[in-house]
């Protein structure tokens, strides 16, 4: 479902979000999984996009990529996904979730950080010192 160059990135996604988990004791499964999901719906069409994750407002109608984050959590709310932190995370990372959400944030830094990326290393190094909190300002 995805190009190449999109699972390489999804890839480095999960290894920096387990390594963000780890290093903030939390749970590195939950964030492997949705991280491992979290662009699961990006190379889509916009019409299976959309089908997906109808639009709520007119900027997603304009810019279909704006719902890839609620599509592919449908998309793994659909293959047995069951756990709501995974599917928050999920969902959330193309916006960013709450502070209280952890493992929505460590796939949203580790989206913005990961080294493929080339930009955020200072945010990368805070959430791998286990600062998550201090890596979101």
């Amino acid at each position: 479902m995805v190009k190449p160059e999109r699972f390489a990135h999804i890839l480095r996604v999960v290894e920096l979000s387990e390594k963000i988990a780890r290093a903030n004791g939390l749970d590195m499964g939950a964030a492997g999984l949705a991280a491992l999901l979290h662009d699961a719906a990006r190379d889509l069409p916009a019409e299976e996009l959309y089908r997906l994750a109808p639009p709520e407002n007119q900027a997603e109608q304009n810019h279909p990529l704006s719902v890839h984050g609620r599509a592919a959590r449908k998309l793994a709310s659909d293959w047995g996904v069951g756990d709501p932190e995974v599917l928050e995370a999920i969902e959330g990372h193309v916006y960013g979730v709450a502070p209280q959400h952890l493992i929505g944030m460590v796939v949203y830094v580790a989206d913005i950080a990961e080294p493929g990326r080339e930009v955020n290393q200072d945010i990368r190094e805070l959430a791998l010192s286990g600062k998550l909190l201090e890596a979101r300002r």
